[in-house]
C-alpha cells in the first residue's frame, strides 16, 4: 500500500431493523433535524417502505 493510502474497512455486523423501530428512529430524527435540512426520506426493510414526506 503506498503512502496516503487507506486499508480495508472492517465491516460491521448486520442487524436487522424492525418496522416499529426504523419508525422510532424516523421520529427521533424529524424531531432533531433542523426543518428546511432534508425534503425527502425513504426507509427500505425487509417487507416495508417508509417514505417521508
Amino acid at each position: 500500500m503506498s503512502s496516503g493510502q487507506m486499508g480495508p474497512i472492517p465491516s460491521a455486523p448486520c442487524r436487522q431493523l424492525s418496522e416499529s423501530a426504523a419508525q422510532e428512529g424516523l421520529g427521533k430524527f424529524l424531531r432533531n433535524n433542523p426543518p428546511g435540512r432534508m425534503d425527502f426520506i425513504r426507509i427500505v426493510g425487509d417487507g416495508y417502505d417508509i417514505t417521508y414526506p
